[in-house]
């Protein structure tokens, strides 16, 4: 028998994750950047410029966006499979609704039949409230307020896919370390470090130090320069892509398992403490 179709898009997702992770990985470990240095005898001070020489690849929106939507599907693919299963006979329009205010969740007077309530309706009560709770708009209790903005952020990320390529560039997140010669008398002392976005053929100030004596300054330092690519969206403006998915694949795993136990156990308090994963192939 087929796994569930929630199932196999949750795998889906995590193929994509993991093909983007390799594509993270090799466009920064290729060091798409040129890194320069600049000493003042007068200052004692040494800069470091890098500069952007490789855009991130095409592809990596792209995938991104693919893991999101498959993430978003997964929601809307159990709550139809339960639906379904509740009601012995197709459900029209159901899915797993994310709504950003009560005035979207609660029904329309004008009859508008895009409301919260009308997506779940086949579902028990246990599973309608389940939902509820994760609805963005909901303050109680707390500590799904987390989850909460994960859903909506993958909401609004994946309907922002559907109509144009996410916005995903290189950032630098000043060094990983500096080698320091024996040679040295001090350390030197760090003057700015720069975080920020890296803009093709663009030189900007990776780093200051400043020296304890000229001597210091001619023998040096080595700098090993952190670079990542994050997502430049409202929703997740400058976080690390990959993070971002990985957070909200963990918030979908989580409320589908939520939901999960309070079909199968209606009435029960929600579980902690566990994840969704998908049988092996």
């Amino acid at each position: 028998m087929a796994d569930p179709s929630f199932v196999r898009k949750f795998r889906r997702a995590q193929k994509h994750l993991s093909d983007l992770n390799r594509l993270v990985s090799d466009y920064v470990a290729g060091k798409p950047y040129l890194v320069a240095e600049q000493k003042d005898d007068e200052t004692l001070r040494c800069t470091w410029t890098i500069t952007l020489t490789q855009t991130v690849p095409d592809g990596v929106a792209e995938v991104a966006g693919d893991c999101l939507h498959n993430l978003r599907s997964v929601l809307d693919h159990w709550v139809e499979e339960f639906s379904v299963a509740q009601a012995g006979q197709p459900v029209q329009g159901a899915g797993f609704p994310v709504r950003p205010d009560e005035l979207h969740w609660n029904p329309s007077p004008a009859g508008r039949k895009d409301d919260g309530p009308q997506a779940i309706r086949k579902l028990p009560d246990s599973v309608k409230a389940v939902i509820k709770s994760y609805q963005p708009f909901e303050t109680d209790p707390a500590w799904k307020d987390d989850i909460r903005r994960g859903l909506l952020t993958l909401h609004k990320l994946d309907i922002r896919d559907k109509h144009k390529t996410l916005n995903v560039v290189a950032t630098g997140y000043g060094v990983i370390g500096y080698g320091l010669p024996d040679t040295l008398s001090e350390h030197p002392r760090p003057i700015s470090v720069f975080r920020d976005v890296l803009e093709p053929d663009t030189p900007k100030t990776l780093m200051v130090l400043e020296f304890a004596s000229l001597h210091d300054l001619k023998v040096g330092v080595h700098l090993d320069p952190e670079i990542d690519v994050v997502l430049v969206e409202n929703e997740a403006n400058r976080r690390p892509v990959i993070e971002t998915l990985e957070l909200i694949m963990g918030n979908v795993s989580w409320v589908m398992e939520q939901m999960t136990f309070a079909f199968n156990n209606p009435g029960s308090p929600e579980p902690l403490g566990f994840y969704f994963q998908p049988p092996s192939e």
